[in-house]
């Protein structure tokens, strides 16, 4: 008797097996015949669901039945690391930017490898490319794809997790010493971006699915030890904060990041989700054990990216309008306040402070609100009436000066653009790179006097009582003051012993 030959499932198929065991009551055995397969076959599946929706997830082809690799697999992934990091950028591909790519990865390999249009045709097949003309893709086209990407893959691979469990991470580049352009407050000067780089800093945010959890910041500056925080106590600083000699992210920064955030996930017993950015700076062969990472699309990421769709936005909002009462600050106690010498009294740990304020300030219902509209496009009664959070300008500055300030630095680089090096380095293993400056620019902040700080705790004792305070605040601030003079006492201390 002639033996039945087995069905293979292509990918596609695999994944829709998965999708009726979960949504239809019907046995393995039933689903089995529908596909023309063994219920063995079933069970197999079941087994290797992760794996099979991983493989889903990175878009692979969904045609494909078996996994197969070209001639030279690391000059393969190589351009497959490239290419997926230039569509994150937008950046436009035709084949002979492919060939021409394969070769100079395959020399910084060295392998000898001659790309031909039959192998190009071959490696575009089995990581499911289609190289459009430049014209072909806009926002209107994405909007399908993103739908379609959202109700086929990224609902399967979430559901084992729960809301609080789903997280989402970004990197934004601030200029955080930036005065605002135009305003009422300096009409006499006109700056725009500063042209020092130690002016920018990459901030790095992640927050969960229901705004209950926001992890601690990740400030990259340019310099390695600023002087600022020199005497600071580094569990007074309320970001982490590391360096870069452009002052942007990097592969080495962010797998650090990544493996902290795992440890804290381990410590807390928890499994969750990270759905971020698929780019230079994101690698994807880091070992985890309670994070499962997931990228999005690239040609979608600016419709699905719920930081970037108002969170971030919020941030810099909160940020802003804290820089400017500090601004006003300034203006009151000098005479002569131009922007440049504002500039130079405001220092890094001043903006880490605000920063931290400004992230600490950004609602749950924000963030709600911009995962569901991003990732679930829920339009029920709950988020109907929800939206952003509309920070207010402040006094003297119209809604047009204020925004043109929190967004004027919103297309700045944040990412380093990986080389050819550093891309074959990723594929064959990860690679140190170098830190940011040794200092900083800026004069090394005193200690406050004893006599300066305890005035100080006056005036605001003061200040609190005359308006009313909570008797419960004031008790709290009854125990700000005992640490001031504890810690100045103890500073003290420590001097006359030197």
């Amino acid at each position: 008797m002639e033996k039945k030959k087995q069905r293979e499932l292509t990918l596609a198929e695999k994944v829709r097996v998965l999708e009726m065991l979960e949504g239809t009551k019907m046995s393995q055995l039933e689903i089995a015949r529908r596909v023309g397969v063994s219920q063995p076959a079933i069970s197999r599946l079941i087994r290797k669901k992760a794996a099979i929706l991983e493989e889903w997830q990175r878009n692979s082809n969904p045609d494909r039945k078996r996994r197969r690799v070209g001639k030279d697999a690391d000059v393969d992934a190589a351009l497959l690391h490239w290419f997926e990091m230039a569509r994150a950028q937008n950046v436009f591909i035709t084949g002979e930017i492919l060939m021409a790519k394969a070769r100079t990865l395959a020399d910084a390999l060295n392998v000898e490898f001659t790309p031909t249009s039959g192998w190009l045709s071959r490696w575009k097949n089995r990581n499911n490319i289609c190289v459009q003309r430049a014209h072909s893709e806009s926002v209107g086209a994405s909007q399908p794809i993103a739908s379609s990407w959202i109700h086929t893959t990224l609902l399967s691979v979430l559901q084992d997790f729960r809301p609080e469990d789903i997280f989402n991470c970004d990197e934004t580049s601030i200029y955080y010493r930036a005065v605002p352009v135009g305003s009422l407050l300096f009409k006499h000067e006109s700056l725009t971006r500063s042209k020092k780089t130690k002016d920018q800093l990459t901030v790095l945010f992640c927050c969960n699915m229901t705004g209950t959890e926001k992890t601690k910041l990740l400030l990259v500056g340019k310099c390695r030890n600023p002087r600022c925080f020199q005497g600071i106590s580094p569990s007074s600083i309320p970001v982490t904060y590391t360096s870069d000699h452009s002052a942007w992210m990097t592969a080495t920064i962010f797998v650090e990041w990544l493996k902290d955030f795992d440890q804290e996930m381990k410590r807390q017993r928890r499994n969750v989700a990270l759905l971020l950015d698929k780019c230079s700076a994101h690698p994807s062969n880091v070992t985890l054990q309670n994070v499962k990472v997931f990228f999005l699309p690239s040609n979608v990421m600016s419709l699905i990216q719920p930081l970037n769709w108002g969170i971030i936005r919020n941030f810099k909002a909160l940020y802003r309008r804290r820089m400017i009462q500090k601004i006003i600050n300034v203006i009151d106690e000098k005479v002569q306040a131009t922007a440049t010498v504002i500039r130079k009294t405001i220092s890094l740990l001043d903006a880490v402070h605000m920063m931290s304020r400004a992230w600490e300030e950004v609602r749950q219902a924000t963030i709600e609100y911009c995962f569901h509209k991003t990732l679930f496009c829920q339009q029920s009664k709950e988020f109907v009436q929800m939206a952003v959070e509309k920070v207010v300008p402040p006094d003297r500055m119209t809604d047009e000066e204020f925004y043109l300030y929190v967004d004027h630095d919103s297309d700045v680089a944040c990412i380093r653009e990986i080389t050819a090096t550093e891309i074959c380095s990723v594929v064959k293993g990860s690679k140190k790179q170098d830190g940011g400056e040794e200092e900083e620019e800026e004069d090394t902040p005193s200690v406050p006097r004893l006599k300066d700080a305890m005035r100080a705790c006056a005036i605001i004792e003061r200040v609190l009582a005359m308006t009313g305070a909570d008797p419960g605040i004031l008790r709290k601030f009854y125990d700000v003051e005992h640490e001031v003079e504890r810690a100045l006492d103890l500073r003290l201390n420590q001097c006359q012993s030197v």
